[in-house]
């Protein structure tokens, strides 16, 4: 069977945009007190609420988690949690841009 598995040697690469890692994650749910449980278990704690809009933030360390239940007529929240937006860390955000 490890015959079957081969390894490829990585050549150390680039890092042309300067990331860091990732600033946050967001999902969107018509169910964000379901979703909210499940964070909670894993560790996160809910830090900030938007003023207007059902959006919560919940925080691991430097790890952020969106959970989004704003719902539009165009865009109604979906019932199981939907990837909705990621960004990035980067060390300089204009040079990033710029390229």
């Amino acid at each position: 069977m490890s015959d079957l598995i081969q390894r490829e040697t990585l050549e150390p690469q680039d890092n042309p945009l300067g990331l860091e890692g990732i600033e946050y994650v967001e999902y969107r749910t018509a169910r964000p007190q379901a979703m909210g449980q499940v964070l909670e278990l894993m560790g996160f704690k809910p830090i900030a609420r938007h003023r207007s809009r059902e959006v919560l933030l919940y925080r691991q360390g430097s790890m952020n988690i969106i959970v989004n239940a704003h719902a539009t007529a165009a865009s109604p929240a979906p019932e199981a949690p939907q990837l909705a937006a990621m960004a990035l860390r980067v060390r300089d955000a204009a040079s990033a841009h710029a390229r």
